[in-house]
């Protein structure tokens, strides 16, 4: 199972509407989010010297990288983990347990586990960087292919500084002319830095497997109100337990 920590609002909704929301990454938390990949990928292009060409370019992805929106739901490996607590706990948290291979089968995007930090960023990149090595007369159209293929992998990695959220993500990515038709249809929730950009993840009741209450005070009282809620929207089957962590608010 993976866990999605979340508000005593986020959960409701979660269960109520059996969605989850997969936000543009542009406006997550972490504010290097794409850029501290793209930027070793540069600088290992850049490595390359190669020499200017007069009737074409090279296959390498580079402008078009923003002709595609990315959109992801973020989940984390552990489930009862105190900096996430402290991250989304701070209004009763919960963290609900989803089935990895039962989300997979809704077939709305990638899931995969995080990867942070790029220790040897001419490994991890060595098919583009042999793409980048390659001549072509189409470099605007090839471009735009090969930033298709780029991005994804930019999205897998994060900085290390953020390696203890154990991270996994749900990844969607739409080309930008695609948003334009709002198919699939985009929505938009109030935050910090202004309205965010999301799309609906419709999930079937046999994802969830279980719902952790977090730390802090009347957590019996939440687990007796949550099983009250989950009976009642046919979701009995769904195991509830409370967060060993001795975390005071």
């Amino acid at each position: 199972m993976i866990y999605h920590y979340t508000t005593i609002s986020g959960l409701i909704g979660i269960v109520t509407r059996r969605e989850l929301w997969a936000s543009d990454c542009q406006f997550l938390n972490d504010g290097t989010e794409l850029k501290y990949a793209r930027d070793l990928f540069s600088a290992e292009v850049e490595k390359l010297n190669r020499p200017s060409l007069d009737d074409g370019g090279y296959m390498v992805a580079g402008s078009h990288l923003y002709s595609f929106r990315v959109f992801i739901a973020c989940f984390c490996e552990e489930s009862d983990l105190l900096s996430q607590w402290r991250g989304y706990g701070a209004d009763q948290g919960y963290a609900l347990g989803f089935d990895t291979e039962k989300l997979k089968a809704l077939d709305f995007g990638d899931i995969y586990p995080v990867q942070y930090g790029i220790a040897n960023p001419s490994e991890y990149f060595a098919k583009e960087l042999s793409w980048a090595t390659e001549p072509t007369a189409h470099p605007g159209n090839v471009d735009w292919f090969e930033s298709q293929k780029l991005l994804p992998r930019l999205a897998r990695v994060k900085h290390l500084s953020f390696a203890e959220e154990r991270e996994w993500r749900i990844l969607r990515q739409i080309p930008e002319f695609a948003l334009k038709d709002q198919r699939p249809k985009i929505q938009y929730r109030p935050s910090s830095m202004g309205p965010i950009p999301y799309l609906v993840m419709s999930f079937t009741p046999d994802c969830l497997r279980e719902v952790v209450i977090g730390p802090g005070s009347h957590t019996e009282t939440r687990e007796n109100a949550v099983q009250v809620m989950l009976r009642n929207l046919d979701l009995q089957n769904v195991n509830i337990r409370i967060s060993k962590i001795p975390f005071r608010r």
